[in-house]
């Protein structure tokens, strides 16, 4: 009796599941800078060359520089940044009132005497 050998199936190598890429998608350009823009880039650059470690790593470089962070990820993550603004300023207990109370006083020229 002859038998037919079987050809086993191959199957595609598993690869393990790497985490979902940063959103790197610019959602507001309204207060964006060329240094802004720069910084941007530099992410998406570390997320392509390094994957999410790179991101990581280039966040943290970022977040030195705390006005120019919150312009970047503002322009990013829009909604997650005024929220985490509006909860830290209602834990110091900072009213939107006050707060354009104080816009108001920085806006009026000084005389002078």
């Amino acid at each position: 009796m002859i038998r037919k050998t079987q050809q086993k199936k191959r199957r595609a190598p598993v690869r393990k599941r790497t985490a979902q890429p940063p959103i790197l998608e610019v959602r507001d350009t309204s207060s964006l800078t060329d240094a802004d823009w720069l910084a941007i880039n530099s992410l998406r650059s570390a997320y392509e060359r390094r994957g999410m470690k790179g991101y990581e790593i280039a966040v943290d470089k970022l977040a030195e520089d705390p006005i120019r962070y919150v312009r970047v990820m503002g322009a990013l993550f829009p909604e997650m940044i005024r929220e985490i603004i509006r909860d830290r300023m209602a834990a110091l207990g900072v009213t939107r009132e006050d707060l354009e109370e104080r816009i108001r006083e920085f806006e009026k020229p000084k005389r002078l005497h």
